[in-house]
């Protein structure tokens, strides 16, 4: 779950899209545009990702929010929401974000608590283009969610769907195999 920068320069691949995952102080930071910490902590394995996730569930709109990259190879900033009220703060940071980076939105119902619960439609009613799914989905219910996703008539959207903690091993290590399975 947290590699130190050896496992990080021995996993990196060009060919595999990376997501730096954010959260707590780091998280908040973020929003502020300060990743001292963050730089001092992984130095220049941050170029090893080309996509970050920010966990800021819970947290509101405040002044002085400002979300930049923090290196130049990361082009996409996801913000993981959990309902309409926490959109706002996505929304906020829209308009904040600087030109060269994708915001994009990754719902996750549970919150983060790895449950699954089903699709409600307010999710859906927003302008975005490209969104991501999570919360407890898994090798069993994967087919499900997609469905669930497929049957809004007006959503001609591209989407992903996050199944981290669904696709760990007995060891709660990521297991390809498990990656596989879901795409067969």
């Amino acid at each position: 779950r947290h590699p130190n920068p050896i496992e990080m320069k021995r996993l990196f691949s060009p060919e595999v899209n990376y997501c730096l995952h954010l959260c707590g102080a780091f998280a908040g930071n973020a929003l502020l545009g300060n990743y001292d910490e963050l730089l001092s902590s992984i130095g220049k394995q941050i170029e090893c990702f080309s996509r970050m996730q920010l966990n800021v569930i819970g947290r509101k709109e405040k002044e002085g929010y400002t979300l930049r990259s923090p290196s130049s190879s990361i082009k996409e900033i996801i913000v993981q929401t959990k309902d309409v009220d926490s959109m706002q703060l996505y929304y906020s940071l829209k308009n904040k974000v600087s030109d060269n980076v994708n915001l994009v939105t990754l719902f996750d119902i549970s919150g983060g608590r790895g449950i699954y619960e089903p699709i409600k439609e307010e999710m859906f009613l927003f302008d975005d283009q490209y969104f991501g799914i999570a919360g407890g989905i898994n090798l069993d219910n994967c087919q499900l969610v997609v469905e669930d996703i497929l049957k809004y008539d007006f959503l001609e959207r591209d989407f992903w769907i996050d199944m981290e903690s669904g696709i760990r091993n007995e060891k709660d290590r990521f297991s390809t195999e498990r990656c596989y399975e879901v795409c067969n």
